[in-house]
């Protein structure tokens, strides 16, 4: 249906005025309303555990993020209020209208990429949604965000608390490897071991305060090391 409709709104677009397809996205959904659109389905969220203030199980701070992209059921769509819950693993979408407001769950099946802020996510199916970090025609390098909960108490209330977690892995001609260790590095390229020892041990601090930056200074290490 909303391809029915964007086709005639396109059409009066390009009537009346010069407009890039983004610009043509945002003010269609505008008209439309997300609450009619393929995003106002699947099931409601509703926080389950009781949090300390500042505590969340979301990607980045506790809000409907309004900068973004996602692609969902073959159609974009641009600046739609999300959020990411890293503990569960879903997408939510934020509804809001004059008789409405609610949060939806959407369907992982159809999300095949999204963005929230600088942020770029592809679904991997097998290893859920990574983080695209660095991406070269041969490597890419992936992130995996994901929060583990932990149940506390005080003298009055049981609470839940979240602690980051991240994973990283490289995909290599379709096939995905977690990088979990120098080993890793070594198993998949042997003939750079001694470089990639050499690495970490130079790099100690970046690996530990810029995990993403040393990740992709090491993978262009080994590109050039193949000429790739």
């Amino acid at each position: 249906m909303r391809i029915l409709f964007f086709t005639i709104f396109l059409f009066y677009q390009f009537a009346f005025a010069q407009t890039n397809s983004k610009e043509i996205f945002i003010n269609f959904d505008k008209k439309v309303g997300i609450e009619n659109s393929i995003l106002n389905s699947g099931y409601l969220f509703q926080k389950k555990h009781k949090t300390k203030k500042g505590a969340h199980q979301f990607l980045g701070e506790n809000i409907f993020h309004e900068k973004n992209k996602i692609l969902y059921k073959g159609q974009n769509f641009y600046n739609i209020p999300l959020k990411y819950d890293l503990f569960n693993e879903n997408l939510i979408v934020n509804i809001t209208t004059k008789t409405e407001k609610h949060s939806v769950i959407l369907t992982k099946k159809y999300i095949k990429s999204f963005s929230i802020g600088d942020k770029n996510f592809i679904n991997s199916k097998k290893h859920g949604y990574l983080e695209v970090i660095s991406n070269s025609r041969s490597i890419i390098l992936y992130k995996k965000h994901t929060k583990k909960r932990l149940e506390k108490k005080d003298k009055k209330n049981r609470y839940s608390v979240y602690l980051k977690k991240e994973k990283y892995y490289l995909e290599i001609k379709e096939n995905f490897y977690p990088i979990k260790n120098r080993k890793s590095w070594s198993a998949l390229f042997p003939n750079q071991k001694k470089e990639i020892k050499k690495h970490y041990r130079i790099y100690k601090t970046e690996f530990k305060n810029n995990k993403n930056s040393f990740m992709m200074v090491l993978l262009k290490m080994v590109l050039k090391a193949q000429g790739l």
